[in-house]
């Protein structure tokens, strides 16, 4: 009979490292995102869909309610990138402390995925791929310059609500000191007491500290969710997964529907439980005009 190790602990486990990489990188959630539990074949293509824009028009008393047609863009996405963290403990190490040591480093682990799905989607922010860009000095960087940023996405009709701002840490730190924003009673973001920006001239701002210049002195970027699209999936679990040492089982964020799987085994040779956290996903440029990069230059 297969040795079922500790398959309810790792599904608890990896249920709070998908807690943690959401709470630790939010912005996951502010972009459109293709989250399934279905395992799939590597490099295989999924189509994550964009609706188009409707109009409004005038009720007429004589033909009612008439429907109009309506049209989603497919945008293909290949699930390129397969990654994974795995460590382990061995029976000396995890007779030293009474603390799980394989539930502590999960927080780690989910921030090791979390940093690799935000460095590929950031990589996508380059002139080929988005066009529009404005050019904003680190010492200028302040609340005037982002209401300029929201006309620009504007007057291309990117929806107002639920737009983004993401900021390298210099230019975070600039927007932090302005004095609008910190000497401002009625600001609502409450900067001097908890270090974050909040909303900012209709922009959810976050800090980066790693976003890539890209060859391009890229400071920054805003814009709505169908500029940049994430779509992940699972591995295929391999054949007579009952019969095998240990467990696989894929475990689902709620409210997302992000998934991963967990591999939970141990080495009676070596005397070592080991645990893998490990997703696939693609990531791809979905509207253009929604994105407005800010460079150095």
């Amino acid at each position: 009979m297969a040795n079922t190790l500790g398959t309810a602990n790792g599904a608890i486990i990896a249920r709070r490292a998908l807690t943690t990489l959401l709470e630790q990188f939010p912005f996951l959630q502010q972009i459109t995102t293709d989250f399934s539990n279905e395992p799939v074949l590597f490099n295989q293509t999924v189509y994550t869909k964009l609706p188009s824009a409707v109009s409004a028009i005038d009720y007429n008393t004589t033909t009612g309610y008439v429907s109009a047609d309506v049209t989603q863009v497919d945008v293909p996405v290949t699930l390129n990138k397969h990654k994974h963290v795995t460590y382990g403990m061995n029976d000396a190490e995890r007779s030293s402390t009474p603390t799980n040591l394989i539930e502590r480093f999960a927080g780690n682990a989910a921030q090791a995925l979390g940093l690799q799905l935000m460095n590929d989607l950031f990589a996508l922010l380059t002139l080929a791929n988005y066009g529009n860009s404005s050019v904003i000095t680190v010492a200028a960087m302040n609340r005037a310059k982002l209401v300029g940023v929201a006309k620009k996405l504007t007057g291309r009709k990117v929806p107002q609500v639920g737009r983004f701002a993401v900021l390298q840490s210099d230019y975070y730190e600039s927007l932090m000191n302005d004095a609008v924003l910190v000497n401002n009673a009625g600001s609502p973001a409450d900067t001097v007491r908890s270090g974050h920006l909040g909303n900012v001239a209709g922009f959810s701002v976050s800090e980066y500290y790693q976003l890539p210049q890209n060859a391009q002195s890229l400071a920054g970027f805003a814009g709505s969710a169908e500029g940049l699209i994430l779509a992940t999936r699972v591995p295929a679990e391999p054949q007579n997964v009952d019969q095998l040492p240990g467990s696989i089982e894929i475990v689902t964020e709620p409210n997302t529907g992000l998934s991963l799987q967990v591999r939970h085994w141990y080495d009676f040779a070596l005397g070592r439980e080991n645990v893998t956290f490990t997703l696939m996903y693609g990531v791809a440029v979905g509207n253009a005009a929604a994105i407005e990069r800010m460079t150095l230059v």
